[in-house]
């Protein structure tokens, strides 16, 4: 193979070659599985690579898009499904399909905010709300849909609880004033602010030189420098939401996509394609939509007929 892949990329006869789908994916599944660490076209030096999983890795020659992901303890190899649908504005409604699409399978499920918002901005139907779980409600989403006067409802990764070094204990931030305090009454020299959420304080080395607490504190040679990172205020009012009885009933608009997702798979067989490539995909899935939704407007067209001849 390695032969056969440097006599192509060398000859000037094989440009039509070169120019191939195929004859690039071999040379990429070859250089990304094989440590080359020979000049020629031996192929005794030749060093099998671990395989890795990540974003840009060729998981299969026979489906490069395709990519492995694991979420809830299970593995695949393909793509990542990402569908909305409306909310019912009133009890017995029906509620329709209204995006689907197919996502790389290590893509963070929040990066499909964007192109979802796009899509139905486009179609005219942009939503006032959006009910989605926690991997979709990041921060960043969150100020970017309230910007286009979009609440993006749902819970909040919980508040990360990191361990405070032992040297850096005692140590307190006021916001009034904006200034940091060590243990015994001292305020920083300097402070700044380097993300939103993000305060760094740096200490005289004047007065950590002659401090009692200098062996404890650790500081370094232009003083004792401090980093707090200070809960984001949107973060924290969602956090604090949650644990009420009205956030908990809110979120019951939410859990008919789980029978959706169920019904496409069970139903439409949107779980596995016939078809590879991306874009093959991407069709398939989105004709399985269109069905379930056909097949809803036939229930509803069937329960108005049986109204009417009641």
């Amino acid at each position: 193979m390695k032969s056969f892949i440097v006599w192509v990329n060398s000859s000037a006869d094989c440009i039509s070659i070169k120019a191939l789908e195929p004859f690039k994916t071999l040379n990429t599944v070859f250089n990304q599985n094989f440590l080359d660490e020979a000049s020629s076209v031996d192929t005794s030096h030749l060093e099998l690579i671990p395989i890795a999983t990540g974003k840009d890795h060729v998981c299969s020659p026979h489906e490069p898009d395709a990519r492995y992901g694991s979420k809830g303890g299970k593995g695949w190899l393909g793509y990542k499904a990402q569908i909305a649908e409306s909310v019912p504005a009133g009890e017995g409604l029906p509620n329709f399909i209204t995006y689907i699409d197919v996502n790389d399978a290590t893509d963070h499920d929040s990066d499909a905010i964007s192109p979802f918002i796009g899509d139905q901005i486009a179609q005219d139907l942009k939503p006032s709300d959006i009910y989605a779980d926690t991997h979709y409600n990041s921060l960043k989403n969150i100020e970017e849909l309230s910007k286009e006067f979009v609440d993006l409802k749902g819970p909040v990764a919980p508040e990360p609880k990191t361990e405070i070094k032992y040297e850096n204990q005692g140590f307190t931030y006021n916001p009034e004033d904006q200034s940091i305090t060590c243990p015994i009454g001292v305020l920083t020299e300097k402070i700044s602010f380097q993300k939103p959420d993000k305060i760094h304080g740096r200490f005289s080395a004047k007065a950590c030189l002659s401090c009692e607490r200098r062996t404890i504190c650790n500081p370094q040679k232009r003083g004792k420098q401090i980093t707090f990172r200070q809960a984001n205020e949107v973060l924290k009012k969602r956090r604090e939401a949650m644990k009420t009885e009205c956030f908990k009933k809110d979120m019951h608009q939410r859990n008919g996509i789980e029978g959706t997702i169920s019904g496409l798979v069970r139903g439409q067989k949107m779980r596995r394609s016939r078809y590879r490539g991306k874009s093959k995909t991407r069709l398939h899935i989105k004709f399985c939509g269109a069905a379930a939704n056909i097949m809803r407007l036939h229930q509803v067209r069937c329960v108005q007929n049986f109204e009417k001849a009641a």
